[in-house]
């Protein structure tokens, strides 16, 4: 509860708040548009080598005599703060020529841009944007010769865009909402003060590596990169939801929309479409992520012990845990850090419905955690699916007496079904995709048998927990952390001493109790899953029992994943084996309990964030031209025996006879008008096939089937001629489903919403 409100200072800052608003929006609405662009041809500009001929810079390594560098340079015009448009119109033979934007007043980094923008030999201009954090009088364009073939540098085109302002306004709502926040802190009573605080605390900690002006490069974050602005330009397209991403592929597109669940990385795509960079897009969906694991950690872990102490120490040990850190910022393996934070929930439901009488009143209601949790987790990282799974059947199979009631049961069923219900909109497209011919069902992709990519168990606890390493080095040395952490064991080994070496100090001590058992319970899975994730695990042997457990284990890739769920149940136990302490201990041997646990625990955090910072790779991610569309990590989603490097051809690939006469492509859309006088022939399309592309022409489908290297292949009626369309078409019951997940999810946030309200109305009224 909080105090009565001084509604005078209340009003006063939403004034000023709203003030700031309506400035930032007037900016805006002052440049709304496009400015004028400005033209700047080649006389603009200065070469330090080759000559001026034919209104353009030209040189090639057969008439010159050159060495690699800078070729030109300029023109050192004065610019206003801004996001601008850049585009460098060009001609070559080679590709690996570049160019980029300097400042001798701004560093890289103010300057916002791609630090090397390539220019390809397949086109003949390129566009990329800077962010000029103030006004400059000598912005410059430089491009470098590679010393290679020709290069032809023609004009450049500057043009203002009014992303500078839409960020404005983004920023400018964020920062009215601290100052709420604030204002709460200010007038909230002393408990909440220091949730608040404590809170608050844990989510700046687990942000600390963000507060860097560039990212540390990790395993997968090329790939979930382009994820994000796959959708984002896929939204700008005017798709929704994207489930074949336009940028992939050299713009062959990509089905990770249907593979992948993307739901929650649609807010880094608006930013990115709202004019943020990628590297501030992420990094605010990563701060986005961590304050959501501390607020569901927090809140789970306090229902669960009844204690608010105890759920502010379990949410500090699962927020800033080794492997959630090492997820984050070292693998950047979004998926599985982003399922991380829903795990909470769904333990949290499952010890509701294992603990409290099945008799009681809104019995059912416990589903409510457990779909939302499953939810999140369906909608990040579908092998935390499989492995939640696992432990979900292990567990109802372990409490069969209970599980099998029908109450229970029904409630299970219910939590189950809400969960496919919420889920359809993915389920559906994935299972229709499922069985298709991908990479990921040939029986070469994960074939290759899994225990001995475990963790060694001598990489279990570590007290110091590096911040570099590669994923799979067969040996310490060079590797990944691969652990929970020193700290969790502590907790373990304090949890077994208390619980069979120490005599309760009396009858209601929380030994006694049903949260006792359910700590023990935790206690012996926490073991499990630290035994699945080694090499000593039988996975191998449990594979060749049939193909289906090998498809499922292989699918698993790593062992070592299972530490995620290691990691909750070891939380569960150090926080309840603290609480126990408090209860068994004296003060000063309690104190000094919480006080080692605590200490290693900041030496590994800190640690692991000094390894990164100091010996991690700077990697700073502006544009879609900083990325590699081909990094397809491990391609399963690409039709079978599609050869990536092959896909550069950028325009149709007609047959004998036909004729092209007009071709535009955006994303995943293409239009053309085509003449076939002849037989029946086809065109082949820069396009991937994909279920779902339709071709149409005056209201006439068209059919269309794998071609080359299995691209789109458009046939071509004998004697047509016209436009044709093609696009990419949901089925009518995919879009079914979406409605149906919609709608489901709707109804369960209106209803907690009510609920909540309703609660809040009898509290004050009381």
């Amino acid at each position: 509860m909080i105090k009565k409100s001084p509604k005078k200072y209340l009003i006063f800052l939403l004034v000023i708040e709203l003030l700031f608003v309506t400035y930032a929006i007037n900016r805006y609405c002052q440049n709304y548009e496009n400015g004028k662009p400005i033209e700047l041809t080649a006389e603009n500009f200065s070469s330090r080598q080759g000559e001026f001929i034919d209104n353009s810079h030209y040189i090639d390594s057969v008439n010159y005599t050159v060495t690699p560098g800078t070729f030109t340079y300029g023109p050192y015009i004065k610019t206003s703060k801004g996001t601008y448009l850049i585009t460098l119109y060009y001609q070559t033979d080679t590709n690996d020529n570049t160019c980029y934007i300097h400042s001798n007043n701004l560093s890289y980094s103010q300057l916002k841009t791609p630090y090397r923008v390539s220019l390809p030999a397949d086109k003949n201009s390129v566009t990329f944007s800077a962010v000029l954090t103030q006004g400059i009088e000598d912005f410059e364009l430089i491009t470098e010769y590679c010393g290679t073939g020709a290069l032809r540098i023609e004009k450049m085109t500057l043009t203002k865009t009014p992303y500078f302002y839409i960020r404005n306004i983004l920023i400018t709502l964020a920062g009215c909402l601290f100052a709420l926040l604030i204002f709460y802190f200010y007038v909230a009573n002393t408990a909440t003060r220091k949730n608040i605080l404590f809170l608050t605390l844990i989510t700046l900690a687990s942000c600390y590596p963000l507060f860097v002006d560039y990212l540390t490069s990790g395993h997968d974050l090329p790939f979930h990169m382009i994820r994000i602005e796959g959708i984002a330009q896929g939204l700008s397209q005017g798709t929704f939801p994207v489930k074949i991403h336009p940028f992939w592929a050299n713009g062959y597109g990509y089905a990770a929309g249907v593979f992948y669940g993307d739901a929650l990385l649609y807010f880094p795509a608006l930013l990115r479409i709202a004019g943020f960079s990628l590297q501030e897009s992420y990094k605010a969906y990563i701060a986005a992520i961590n304050l959501a694991t501390v607020l569901i950690a927090w809140k789970c872990f306090k229902k669960i012990f009844n204690s608010n102490h105890a759920g502010l120490i379990a949410c500090l040990l699962y927020t800033l845990a080794p492997y959630r850190l090492s997820n984050v910022y070292l693998r950047h393996s979004v998926g599985e850090y982003t399922a991380l934070t829903f795990l909470p929930l769904v333990l949290y439901g499952f010890y509701l419905v294992f603990t409290e009488d099945y008799k009681k009143k809104g019995y059912w209601k416990h589903a409510i955690p457990i779909a939302l949790g499953l939810t999140g987790i369906v909608q990040s990282h579908v092998l935390s699916c499989e492995m939640v799974a696992i432990f979900i059947l292990l567990v109802c199979l372990i409490m069969i007496g209970k599980t099998c009631h029908i109450r229970v049961f029904l409630t299970l069923s219910l939590a189950a079904f809400t969960t496919v219900l919420i889920n359809l909109g993915f389920l559906v497209p994935f299972l229709s995709y499922f069985g298709g011919d991908f990479v990921m069902n040939s029986p070469d992709w994960n074939s290759t048998p899994i225990q001995a990519s475990g963790a060694y168990p001598a990489q279990l606890f570590p007290v110091f927990q590096n911040g570099v390493g590669s994923s799979n080095a067969y040996e310490m040395a060079g590797e990944m952390p691969l652990g929970v952490g020193f700290t969790l064991l502590l907790g373990l080994l304090l949890f077994f001493y208390l619980r069979f070496c120490k005599t309760p100090a009396d009858t209601s001590a929380p030994n006694s109790s049903t949260l006792s058992k359910f700590a023990m319970f935790s206690a012996l899975l926490s073991v499990l899953a630290l035994y699945m994730a080694t090499n000593l695990f039988p996975w191998n042997a449990i594979a060749n029992l049939g193909e289906v457990l090998k498809k499922l284990i292989y699918n698993l890739q790593f062992p070592w994943r299972f530490l995620t769920i290691a990691t909750l149940f070891l939380v569960i136990v150090t926080a309840f084996a603290l609480q126990l302490a408090k209860k068994q201990l004296s003060k000063e041997m309690y104190v000094c309990a919480l006080g080692t646990i605590l200490c290693f625990f900041v030496i590994s955090t800190s640690w692991f964030y000094y390894d990164l910072l100091n010996r991690g790779t700077v990697y700073r991610p502006y544009e879609a031209v900083d990325l590699n569309s081909m990094a397809l990590g491990s391609e399963e989603y690409l039709p079978t025996d599609t050869d990536i490097y092959l896909l550069t051809q950028t325009t149709p690939m007609p047959s004998d006879g036909v004729e092209i006469q007009s071709f535009q492509k955006n994303g995943t859309n293409i239009w053309l008008h085509i003449t076939n006088p002849n037989k029946n022939s086809y065109v082949e399309l820069p396009l991937l096939y994909y279920k779902g592309y339709t071709a149409v022409s005056n209201d006439m489908k068209l059919n269309l089937s794998k071609g080359t290297n299995n691209v789109i292949r458009l046939e071509v009626p004998a004697n047509f001629e016209g436009k044709v369309s093609v696009y990419f078409e949901e089925p009518l019951y995919w879009r079914i489903a979406e409605l149906i997940s919609a709608i489901s999810f709707l109804c369960i946030i209106t209803g907690l919403l009510i609920t909540a309200l309703k609660t809040h109305y009898i509290k004050v009224k009381v």
